[in-house]
Formats: C-alpha cells, sequence, structure tokens
C-alpha cells in the first residue's frame, strides 16, 4: 500500500509526515485555480521536495490550474517525481505527456478522474494508454459544492 499525504504546506508538517512513513507527500505550488490557502509558495515547495529527495520520499506537484501551459512551466520548475492533474477542466492527452517528458523528463504523470457517474471508468480508461497512475477522485465534486456555498 501507498501511504500518499496531500495539501500539505509548512516544511515541519512535511518532515513529520515524512518520519511517520509518508511513502508520497503532495504539495498544490503556486498557480491559478484550486483553494488558495492550500497553495505553496516555490522556494518552500523546492525545500520540501529536496527533502523528499534526501528520505527517499516522492514528491507529488498536484496541479490544480486548468492552464497545460502554467502546468508545464510548474512541472520544469520543481521537477516532482509526480505530476498531478487534479483540475476539474483539463485532462491529460499523449501531447501533455510528450512535452511533459521534455521539460520533466522524470516526471511521472498522474490524472485525477471524478467518479461522478459511471462515465468514470470510460473517463480512465480514454487516459490509461499514457499516464502513469490514475486516480479516481470522489472529493474534487463535493468541495467544489462546498467552496459554491462558502
Amino acid at each position: 500500500m501507498i501511504k500518499q499525504l496531500y495539501s500539505l504546506i509548512q516544511f515541519d508538517e512535511s518532515v513529520k509526515t515524512m518520519e511517520a512513513g509518508a511513502d508520497n507527500i503532495g504539495l498544490v505550488p503556486m498557480q491559478n485555480g484550486g483553494v488558495p490557502a492550500h497553495r505553496v509558495p516555490l522556494d518552500r515547495v523546492h525545500k520540501i521536495f529536496d527533502e523528499c529527495k534526501k528520505r527517499g520520499v516522492n514528491s507529488v506537484a498536484i496541479m490544480l490550474t486548468n492552464d497545460p501551459e502554467e502546468m508545464l512551466q510548474l512541472a520544469e520548475e520543481v521537477q516532482a517525481n509526480i505530476l498531478h492533474i487534479a483540475g476539474d477542466g483539463y485532462t491529460a492527452t499523449p501531447e501533455f505527456r510528450q512535452r511533459l517528458k521534455e521539460v520533466a523528463p522524470d516526471t511521472e504523470l498522474m490524472q485525477a478522474v471524478l467518479v461522478d457517474d459511471e462515465s468514470a471508468i470510460e473517463r480512465a480508461k480514454a487516459v490509461d494508454p499514457f499516464v502513469d497512475y490514475i486516480l479516481l477522485d470522489s472529493g474534487w465534486h463535493q468541495i467544489q459544492e462546498l467552496a459554491q456555498v462558502v
């Protein structure tokens, strides 16, 4: 089982999470999109991802933006082990995968697929040939609904 913890913000909490046995640490680098409180300044992303590397923990850059150019720019900047596309308005393509390999050759690609109805299976199958990981996610829709209420 892979222990993956997401939306960490502070260096100290990230180190404690690594010490507790996390396999993957996920951060939301500064970007357009997503919940502003979860965004982490790039200097801190680098510090946490450097610590991940020292400890053998995978770094995950969570993309909440729907702009593929911004994703690729951030991928090149942070050089995470995994680029996680989690936004609700963009799905990776084979062309995106190719460009990712050009700017961050060692970065794997994870696509979140919202499980909102039966079509989630077909959407997951569509990206399966060119992504490294598929995350079936039932939580994004509820977060969006809560954000609209607040």
